[in-house]
């Protein structure tokens, strides 16, 4: 769904399996930055029984994000935890978003908890106030919802937005496709397969026959 800066997406979850998943990719034309990660500020349940993973492709290679949460880390307001967190023991997601980053919502730190005899999940939804903010210059980015424990939910869907509010769509001059140091734009062979991208381009292996990064054979003179 699309509505003003923000792409919701929505998973009708009623029931889940210990490790099932579902998950959405967003694929960009040229790299965006300041793109951010939340839960609507309003809509149905939003269950800590869900692990929430972040992976992105593009940008600068080991650029990490950053995960600010705006509510106290107490018992009475909702926050966001680091998977391994249990009601004993909550703790706070990191703030430092690598690629493959985890996090789970919940609103009162007792993770993982069952609301009644047959149902799991949280009862708020619109007092998560945190903050995830991806790298710069990304081009692509998955939300994937691993189920924590099985039973019976007791809400209609999960939601996850990401919000534009504050990105920049850019053409991503320091993309490095191989991670071998030389940006895309000044490899010769940016996917490092051994075949150069002028061949490619043409699917002929002679295209730049002598493998300088230019068409045809030659030095190229002014």
């Amino acid at each position: 769904e699309e509505g003003g800066t923000n792409i919701r997406s929505r998973w009708a979850v009623n029931t889940g399996t210990n490790g099932d998943t579902f998950f959405v990719t967003h694929t960009f034309d040229e790299g965006v930055s300041g793109l951010k990660v939340d839960v609507p500020a309003a809509g149905t349940r939003n269950s800590d029984v869900i692990i929430w993973t972040i992976t992105w492709t593009g940008g600068a290679l080991g650029a990490t994000g950053t995960a600010t949460d705006n509510n106290a880390q107490n018992a009475t307001t909702e926050n966001i935890y680091d998977p391994s967190s249990t009601g004993a023991s909550p703790v706070f997601a990191s703030t430092v978003v690598n690629n493959g980053y985890q996090f789970v919502v919940d609103d009162d730190g007792d993770l993982y908890e069952a609301v009644n005899a047959s149902g799991e999940g949280t009862t708020l939804t619109n007092n998560y106030d945190f903050d995830i903010v991806l790298p710069n210059g990304i081009t692509e980015v998955t939300l994937t919802g691993t189920v924590r424990n099985s039973g019976t939910f007791d809400y209609a869907a999960e939601f996850m937005d990401l919000d534009f509010s504050e990105a920049v769509f850019t053409s991503d001059c320091s993309l490095d496709t191989d991670g071998d140091g030389d940006p895309d734009r000044l490899d010769t062979d940016s996917d490092g397969d051994g075949c150069n991208d002028a061949d490619e381009a043409y699917g002929d292996s002679d295209t730049d026959f002598d493998n300088n990064g230019t068409f045809g054979t030659g030095v190229l003179t002014n």
